[in-house]
């Protein structure tokens, strides 16, 4: 959920927004992230910061829509520094590297460049308002007539082929408690 102190809570996903759409589609990303140092534990870094994508997978009791974080810890000085703050954090648990990059592409490839980045950012430097720079995201991001006509029609032929499944069963097994 997204809150901010002068609009009402959005209840959707970020990834159901422009802003979340464009972050997905690599809009954002900075140009240096298309070459960055830190892919697969190379930046020479003592600690690297990773959102924990797919933790449900290993403990399910940590569940949390807000998204938990992993710390990586790479020397014998970041164990000792993640030690001196443990009691300050609310989750601590032991887990494996590739635990986190099995579900976080960000920790193993770079992005791609996405190719409307620059004129992007041009038209957005002209934006005079928040609400401008929202319609100009939402311009480059607005699902497509055909994506959603597509999107749509799958959830039809899903529920269509559900129920086709589902009476059939229901037939056969009839037949079959008549026999």
């Amino acid at each position: 959920m997204i809150q901010s102190t002068n609009t009402p809570p959005l209840e959707d996903s970020i990834y159901e927004t422009a802003y979340g759409r464009g972050f997905l589609e690599g809009m954002f990303s900075r140009p240096s992230c298309e070459k960055c140092p830190a892919k697969n534990m190379e930046s020479g870094s003592d600690i690297t910061l990773g959102d924990f994508w797919g933790v449900e997978n290993y403990f399910p009791d940590l569940v949390m829509q807000e998204g938990l974080s992993i710390i990586i810890c790479k020397t014998p000085r970041a164990h000792a520094l993640l030690e001196s703050v443990r009691g300050s954090l609310s989750v601590l648990r032991p887990a494996e590297y590739k635990w986190a990059a099995a579900h976080n592409e960000g920790l193993r490839f770079d992005p791609r460049k996405n190719p409307h980045r620059d004129s992007f950012f041009r038209k957005l430097a002209k934006c005079r308002s928040d609400q401008a720079a929202v319609n100009l995201m939402e311009s480059y991001f607005r699902p497509k007539l055909l994506a959603k006509i597509k999107t749509k029609l799958k959830s039809v032929l899903k529920c269509i082929l559900y129920r086709s499944l589902f009476l059939a069963g229901r037939k056969e097994k009839n037949h079959s408690e008549k026999s």
